[in-house]
């Protein structure tokens, strides 16, 4: 459907009695896009998932469970959706022949949204998933004869070698004189790296940071430049947290990211993240990004389409952004207020470590090995002689992968041009705003962090909000109880050197003795004991 210029763009009857095909539909980006359709554009004619078999699941199985399980589809019938069998990883996706040519037939719309998304493991798998996989998926949208637009879902930091991130489309992170074909390329790298876990130090990443980052960028240089002829517009979601709005307040899905390490920090398993809390927090909701990918997809298939706005950046903007330093101090003022039962020992609010000089990071391994690894231990120990599932070893080991994995992002600043998805959003139809805010800023942010916060209690602790009370109480009495340990183990430091040290090996002056005792006590305040954490749990 063409719109013409002199209309405002209007976002529902675009999508009315159109077919839609969307990859990456278990994520959380795309379950949400999926129960924003289902919900805001009822007169869809049909969506299309390709899910890949798991396990002994099929797809439509896995389609079912997802929409029996997840409390966004709590409303939301099968009737216009259709999981059909795929794998980005295999030729033609993996699609039968029948399902291809239906495809080819009846799409109208796609979103790209599949994507390996962790930032460490085998090359191999980066390259087959991101950019083969969505190589794949291009080449099945040539083929579509009803094809009107195409949403490629990349990151903005695709090309976080820069400091100022622009809205376009920036050279690939290899050597274009050596390897004008990107095809060669990648055979070259499936040759040479494919079987390698590589790091950021491996030159082969010419920089980046993970092989994420690395082969987004190749993506997007392979998108446009293949694929420009189709009506593709490629969307850079920052680091994507927890839904602000809709359709449930504060919803996630997983331990992953930012929101997820503030679920842990909350229950007091973290004890120190690495975080610059001087930066801005390059975070963004994911309803908003969400409402931006359907804005794009009706923006790029409308006469209004301009091919400078090619490139449209889901990001924070300067007049309403904030630091994690902000975050921090607003997530702990609703720590008090809605506590978890799920407490485990008080919260450390003083947890942000910088990871810049060699005694922040002999910090950050010290709390590591004599903080968190010991008490999960001990946890997981407790668990298994009372007959319950361990469980704190393993959330240990995801909190340290994702805090590491994000310290390239967390510990820097960035500068990302965000005019695009303005103009984009100002051009539909006022009436429809509200339906698919995209404003950032709308954003209130000590709102935000507050519904994160009680986002986390009730979809990832799964605790009901007519506990709060009872967490309250219980964490006063958790507090208490670590103070008086403090109290007893002090006055035992004091017993132990007057015994001790003060009378047998040490006869000093009792002056020079109060400050030896001042002094150590200092010390120990600074420490973390082991034992004192596990006492508290035991109580």
């Amino acid at each position: 459907m063409c719109i013409d210029k002199k209309q405002s763009l209007s976002v529902v009857d675009f999508y009315a009695n159109k077919t839609i095909l969307i990859t990456g539909s278990t994520g959380s980006i795309g379950q949400l896009l999926l129960e924003k359709l289902l919900r805001e554009c009822s007169n869809v004619k049909r969506i299309y998932l390709i899910i890949r078999s798991k396990k002994s699941l099929s797809s439509q199985q896995r389609l079912k469970k997802m929409f029996s399980t997840s409390l966004l589809f709590e409303h939301h019938s099968l009737d216009k959706v259709y999981a059909i069998d795929g794998d980005l990883c295999q030729d033609n996706l993996g699609i039968s022949d029948e399902n291809y040519q239906k495809l080819c037939q009846e799409v109208q719309i796609v979103f790209h949204s599949a994507a390996c998304v962790k930032f460490n493991g085998i090359l191999g798998t980066f390259i087959e998933q991101n950019v083969k996989g969505t190589n794949r998926l291009m080449s099945l949208c040539e083929k579509m004869l009803k094809i009107e637009s195409i949403v490629h879902v990349s990151t903005a930091f695709s090309n976080c070698l820069q400091k100022c991130v622009e809205e376009k489309i920036y050279s690939p992170p290899f050597d274009l004189s050596e390897w004008p074909d990107v095809d060669l390329f990648l055979k070259m790298l499936e040759k040479n790296f494919a079987h390698l876990a590589v790091k950021n130090e491996h030159p082969i990443l010419n920089g980046h940071p993970n092989p994420y980052t690395f082969t987004k960028a190749i993506t997007e240089w392979l998108v446009d430049q293949k694929y420009g002829h189709l009506p593709v517009i490629i969307c850079r979601p920052s680091i994507v947290a927890s839904t602000y709005r809709e359709p449930l307040r504060g919803w996630m899905d997983k331990f992953f990211g930012y929101s997820g390490m503030y679920s842990l920090i909350s229950t007091g398993i973290a004890r120190s993240v690495i975080i610059n809390l001087e930066c801005k927090a390059e975070i963004i909701p994911a309803d908003y990004v969400v409402n931006s990918l359907l804005i794009c997809a009706a923006y790029r298939a409308s006469t209004m389409f301009d091919y400078s706005k090619k490139v449209v950046h889901q990001t924070s903007c300067p007049e309403n952004s904030i630091t994690w330093q902000q975050m921090n101090d607003e997530t702990f003022v609703y720590e008090n207020k809605i506590p978890t039962t799920k407490l485990i020992r008080p919260v450390k609010k003083k947890f942000s470590n910088k990871y810049q000089t060699n005694w922040d990071k002999l910090c950050y391994v010290w709390t590591k090995l004599f903080n968190h690894y010991p008490f999960a231990l001990f946890i997981d120990f407790i668990c298994l002689i009372t007959g319950n599932r361990p469980f704190l070893m393993r959330l240990t080991r995801i909190m340290h992968s994702t805090s590491e994995e994000l310290v390239f992002f967390s510990t820097k600043n960035w500068c990302f041009q965000y005019k695009n998805n303005m103009e984009i959003y100002h051009l539909i139809d006022e009436r429809e705003r509200a339906l698919f805010n995209c404003d950032y800023n709308t954003i209130d942010w000590p709102d935000f962090c507050y519904q994160t916060l009680i986002g986390g209690r009730r979809y990832l602790l799964k605790e009901p909000d007519s506990n709060i009370e009872q967490a309250k109480r219980r964490r006063k009495l958790l507090h208490l109880s670590y103070e008086f340990i403090y109290f007893c183990r002090n006055l035992f430091i004091i017993w132990i050197i007057n015994t001790f040290i003060g009378e047998k090996i040490l006869p000093l002056s009792s002056s020079s003795s109060a400050i030896i005792i001042e002094n150590i006590l200092l010390l120990f305040n600074k420490i973390n004991l082991f034992v004192l954490n596990t006492c508290v749990f035991v109580y």
